[in-house]
């Protein structure tokens, strides 16, 4: 069948999809903002001012490892390109999507390549587009709280 699309899982996605969920506001304590969705389909997320609404705020796995889907926009965060450390909001399901917040080191990042961090395009700037950087402690764009009460 020609609308069938076949992909291989390194797990279960019956325990992604049947995930355990709840809403809450991703922020960085250091910028005091929080991680936003991107404004269109394929655009990276960014990080803006935080607000009382779903504007701001995220459905993901109280495990806080698998789909992260914004409640503003219905779109998910996906890599796209791990290689040029793109993520962007999408509507595709599938291991691209599968981001994990790292309670010790207070970051997010991609199973496809966990050396890689969720910050800013330029940490040196106000940038508000985000990418996958190189972790790194110092940065303080990298650091990121999971709260499930308004910061």
């Amino acid at each position: 069948n020609a609308d069938q699309i076949w992909s291989a899982w390194d797990r279960n996605p019956a325990s992604l999809f049947n995930a355990e969920i709840q809403n809450v506001w991703i922020y960085s304590p250091e910028l005091k903002k929080c991680l936003l969705s991107g404004s269109a389909l394929t655009y990276r997320p960014v990080i803006g001012n935080c607000v009382n609404s779903n504007a701001a705020k995220w459905e993901i796995p109280k495990s806080q490892d698998g789909f992260f889907k914004s409640l503003k926009s219905g779109w998910y965060l996906r890599v796209s390109n791990i290689d040029q450390r793109t993520i962007i909001m999408s509507d595709t399901l599938d291991q691209s999507s599968i981001i994990k917040y790292d309670k010790t080191k207070k970051s997010i990042i991609s199973l496809l390549e966990t050396s890689k961090c969720l910050g800013r395009m330029n940490s040196n700037t106000n940038e508000s587009r985000l990418t996958l950087n190189v972790c790194n402690n110092a940065q303080n764009d990298q650091k990121w709280e999971i709260r499930t009460v308004f910061p």
